[in-house]
């Protein structure tokens, strides 16, 4: 069949062609395969201690990402072969593509810290970004305490971080 019209803002529509096959259309009115509606690549995430990374190395630094619309898939791992001097806040920056700018919109993605954290067993330690941000703010929740930000002070010397997670961002 023939390509609908153009969806709504920011919108990836699939629909059937006259011989079954799915196909695409964007906001742009571009139809498609899915191949050329999704792009896939790495990205190299840093860590920050209150913004800076002073004298901080790694052994591992690695981000891939996908993108189909405006869908964005991301995973990374950094591995650290030296803390450095910077103290304070840890976040991750910066993220491939910003989160789209919805008011009050808070994204949480799971993190896993390896080899040297001082997080205590059964806390849950997440990121989150947000609205039209590219910067993963990170945490430490106690299940007895409130939620905490993760510090420098949280990292060992060969600290191993895994985060991954999906969100919106806008425009395609």
């Amino acid at each position: 069949g023939a390509a609908p019209s153009t969806p709504a803002t920011d919108f990836l529509a699939i629909y059937a062609t006259t011989g079954g096959a799915p196909a695409f259309i964007n906001d742009a009115g571009t139809t498609g395969t899915l191949a050329s509606h999704v792009s896939a690549t790495s990205w190299t995430p840093s860590l920050r201690f209150g913004g800076a990374s002073v004298g901080m190395t790694f052994t591992t630094q690695i981000g891939r990402y996908a993108r189909m619309g405006n869908l964005v898939k991301f995973e990374a791992t950094l591995v650290l072969s030296a803390k450095g001097s910077s103290t304070g806040a840890a976040t991750i920056v910066t993220l491939p593509l910003a989160a789209a700018t919805v008011a009050g919109l808070v994204v949480p993605f799971p993190v896993r810290l390896y080899s040297g954290s001082t997080i205590t067993a059964g806390n849950q330690v997440y990121a989150t970004v947000t609205s039209g941000g590219t910067t993963l703010n990170l945490y430490n929740h106690a299940p007895t305490a409130a939620v905490a930000t993760l510090l420098d002070s949280n990292f060992g010397a060969t600290t191993t971080l895994f985060v991954s997670g999906s969100y919106i961002t806008s425009g395609y």
